[in-house]
């Protein structure tokens, strides 16, 4: 870690123990004191998860709570079933009683190939109430996206649902970049 963070550039690691067997891997005894590591060096970590796996970034969090975790793609919502819960408790929980960011991606390709605005709202509108816009981030998940979308067309679905919520540009501007600029540490052109 040390040597990559004489780069300058490097912010941080991104985990997925979304792609393991193991449910429990985050409360994993070597895998805590390695983030540890990264939290002592003021690093981030990007951490992919399933709607299962919430309650253990809770854990984590409680356990290290100078880690500095960013929840990728809002904890994986099962947008193709339309299904909520568990996915919104478990979100709200950590919402409420962390310091987590949540990014807002990977939505529309998780819900398929002929999803619509309407499939997608009620996930961000949960994001949306549980984080506020000071702790959401807006995520392209580019490439990835063009499998049932493209950049423009999450972009403007998101502003779309956004947009029902009557944000004032300070929250946009939130969402849509300093959330970001702020929890990696980058400095935002004027």
């Amino acid at each position: 870690l040390d040597r990559y963070m004489a780069d300058g550039k490097f912010r941080g690691l991104r985990v997925m123990p979304a792609f393991g067997a193991d449910a429990q891997w985050l409360a994993r005894p070597a895998v805590r004191l390695g983030l540890g590591e990264v939290a002592r060096r003021g690093l981030t970590l990007d951490l992919l998860v399933t709607p299962v796996q919430l309650p253990e970034v809770l854990r984590l969090k409680q356990a290290l709570p100078d880690l500095k975790i960013i929840l990728n793609h809002c904890g994986r919502p099962l947008t193709a079933t339309g299904q909520l819960e568990p996915w919104a408790t478990a979100l709200r929980a950590i919402a409420w009683s962390t310091d987590v960011v949540c990014k807002l991606s990977s939505l529309a390709e998780r819900a398929g190939m002929e999803w619509r605005v309407e499939t997608l709202a009620p996930y961000v509108d949960v994001a949306l109430e549980a984080f506020g816009p000071a702790r959401l981030a807006f995520g392209s998940n580019w490439p990835v996206v063009n499998i049932a979308a493209s950049y423009e067309g999450w972009w403007t679905a998101l502003d779309q649902i956004l947009a029902r919520h009557k944000l004032s540009s300070a929250d946009r501007e939130a969402i849509f970049g300093k959330t970001a600029a702020a929890i990696y540490r980058l400095q935002m052109p004027a």
